[in-house]
């Protein structure tokens, strides 16, 4: 089974299931994975409808494109603070396991958004970075909560206040986050 979601022709969310496994691929590598209005909202409906299948065991996320997503999408319809943090509460709701993977690279909105995961995957060379300070924006899709339960909270408040970049590799010496060496095996 396969379902799509489109805007203005391109593909922009798509949902495989496969063996009892569902994956839903943010599909928009020419906008890095940017997480539009579109894409959150799309997310959050197929995250509802995987819940309720009973054929659906588990949900993979992942994203198309050299990183997983360089965060809002700035340049188009970024999603309301209302729509990402829906998304997210869909993704920690979920009736089955949610694990996101991740390659090359999570910056500021992906951050939170990846957050909402039971798991996270990630390529050994993904790099992680929350630039909300450096920029003068208040994370809203909450980041000041989930990440300290993470990480902790001084490595939380070095995450959100210095901007700096982190690899999957100190990511897990935190966390969560399950470090694969090969990048292929996160994407596909």
């Amino acid at each position: 089974m396969v379902n799509e979601t489109q805007s203005a022709g391109d593909v922009l969310v798509q949902v495989e299931e496969d063996a009892h496994i569902a994956t839903i691929v943010i599909n928009r590598p020419r906008k890095r994975g940017a997480l539009s209005s579109s894409v959150v909202n799309s997310i959050k409906a197929a995250l509802l409808q995987c819940g309720k299948n009973d054929k659906i065991s588990s949900v993979i996320i992942r994203s198309e494109g050299p990183g997983f997503s360089a965060g809002d999408d700035l340049m188009g319809k970024p999603p309301s603070h209302h729509e990402a943090q829906e998304c997210i509460r869909a993704m920690e709701l979920c009736a089955v396991p949610v694990i996101i993977a991740v390659h090359g690279f999570v910056f500021t909105g992906a951050l939170e958004f990846i957050l909402g995961a039971d798991l996270i995957v990630a390529g050994a060379s993904t790099k992680f970075q929350d630039t909300h300070a450096k920029f003068g924006l208040v994370p809203t899709w909450g980041l000041p909560a989930r990440l300290p339960k993470m990480v902790g909270i001084h490595r939380a408040n070095e995450i959100m206040m210095l901007g700096e970049t982190f690899s999957a590799a100190e990511v897990r010496m935190h966390s969560n986050v399950y470090v694969y060496i090969a990048v292929r095996k996160v994407i596909s």
